[in-house]
């Protein structure tokens, strides 16, 4: 792997590391018929972090590299680096084509918040843009020279500002350069030109809005997104393009960014085929006097990341066979209902099938896979739809009811759920046969958690297959 420390793409490396506050950043990147790159910031282990995150098309965030089993035992976590806090977004060239990494990586443990995780996704989809602006000029991305100073000796910023602030000090070079020699001229028209391509060319609408709240510079992408040419958008207010309700969605962000504050934030708009996300950033015009003088805004769809991101912690928590939730997703749902002072109302139903083992014994783990895809199916038409369902593993599974009144309540439950496993199984070899036992409990005891109540209705499912099975206690 060629591993380099040149301007332009690297600086991206050094943003992911600001702004996740993390020692260690990289950006890995493999082109079709190319050598793979690693761009880093850090030190050089931050190239050999880029190898530990497995090659995914997802997002990636791990707060303790220790607790996961893929990563347990490599040496970068279990040795002397001692990584803990490992995150990565896929680097993607606007037709979705994945080509890398960019990641993050700490010695602390630590989860990143939202917003650092959502800086992150946005350079990702900077980097992607930028790569391809670069192979479509057929310069190579670790090779590319930076056109205005290094955005790596920029401040701590959101994705996309040190793009926008190299923008910034093109503005500031027109006046010394428009009376200065023609070589300086020719330089100028040379960056800006650039400038308005890389603008035009990215998949993100780019706007610059003065202190009189007025749009001073589109590109073509918000034109668009507007519905109306620049010529009928420049000089006028957000409130006069966007609209009333619009502008107020954006407001307070906008008012941060005035003030002299980055910000980035993420808005959802209803589409034919489900919501859609729109990633922004505002980032403020600062005079050399540190006045500030408007402020750049920065917009990209990140439906896609979002979906994906969001099928990605759905399997996560979702069990293959039988749909239901696993183990973590249980756990999930029981620490959120805790959390929101529900435990006083939430009952835990523990259960186990019954004569299962002889049915993959004789019959094959085919015809026990549809016998556990049929119990799930009665389960949830035995519990409601606010309820959580669960394959906690093999056939052991479990449910976590809510707003319940009483124990009774969860007892009944209990005793329709022995009832509905009583009844025979339709296989491909014919009607199978088998049982189910049921422990519940009711209550979660402040001072003991929801585990303990998970304990509780584990000790009664004990009790119930210790008195005959195909009960309930």
């Amino acid at each position: 792997m060629l591993v380099t420390e040149r301007p332009l793409l690297t600086s991206l490396a050094r943003q992911a590391a600001l702004a996740c506050r993390t020692s260690l950043a990289w950006l890995a990147v493999q082109l079709r018929g190319a050598e793979p790159l690693c761009l880093w910031h850090g030190d050089s282990a931050s190239a050999e972090t880029a190898a530990l995150v497995p090659e995914t098309e997802g997002p990636w965030h791990l707060a303790d590299a220790r607790h996961d089993e893929r990563l347990a035992r490599d040496p970068r976590v279990s040795g002397p680096a001692g990584l803990r806090c490992v995150a990565a977004m896929p680097l993607r060239l606007p037709g979705g084509e994945c080509i890398g990494t960019i990641g993050v990586a700490d010695t602390a443990v630590r989860r990143l918040s939202e917003n650092e995780l959502l800086q992150l996704e946005g350079l990702a989809g900077l980097a992607g843009q930028m790569i391809l602006l670069l192979r479509e000029s057929g310069r190579r991305p670790d090779r590319a020279p930076a056109i205005v100073p290094d955005p790596a000796a920029l401040p701590d910023h959101a994705p996309g500002e040190a793009f926008m602030r190299c923008a910034q000090s093109l503005r500031d070079e027109v006046e010394a350069a428009r009376n200065g020699p023609q070589e300086a001229q020719v330089s100028l028209r040379r960056q800006t030109d650039i400038l308005r391509m890389v603008t035009e060319a990215i998949p993100a609408t780019v706007v610059v809005v003065g202190s009189d709240n007025c749009y001073h510079f589109v590109n073509s992408a918000f034109e668009r997104y507007a519905g109306l040419p620049r010529e009928q958008i420049i000089g006028r207010t957000a409130m006069e393009v966007l609209g009333e309700l619009e502008v107020a969605r954006r407001r307070p962000w906008m008012r941060r960014a005035i003030a002299g504050e980055t910000v980035s934030f993420v808005l959802d708009y209803p589409g034919p085929d489900g919501l859609q996300y729109l990633q922004m950033t505002c980032i403020p015009l600062k005079l050399d006097g540190g006045q500030v003088d408007g402020f750049v805004g920065i917009s990209q769809d990140v439906t896609a990341q979002r979906r994906e991101q969001a099928r990605l912690t759905d399997q996560a928590r979702q069990d293959p066979l039988t749909g239901l939730l696993n183990r973590l997703g249980f756990e999930q749902q029981a620490e959120r209902h805790a959390a929101q002072g529900d435990g006083a109302r939430l009952g835990v139903l523990y259960i186990d099938l019954d004569h299962f083992k002889p049915v993959n014994d004789t019959h094959g783990h085919a015809v026990g896979d549809q016998v556990l895809a049929g119990f799930a199916q009665r389960l949830r038409t035995v519990v409601r739809s606010s309820d959580a369902v669960a394959r906690l593993g093999g056939d052991e599974f479990a449910v976590l009811l809510v707003n319940l009144n009483e124990a009774a309540n969860a007892a009944s439950v209990a005793a329709k759920i022995v009832e509905a496993a009583a009844q025979p199984f339709e296989t491909e070899l014919g009607p199978v046969t088998i049982g189910a036992s049921v422990g519940s409990a009711f209550g979660v005891n402040p001072a003991l958690g929801w585990r303990e109540l998970v304990g509780r209705a584990d000790a009664q499912l004990y009790q119930a297959k210790a008195g005959g099975r195909g009960t309930s206690r």
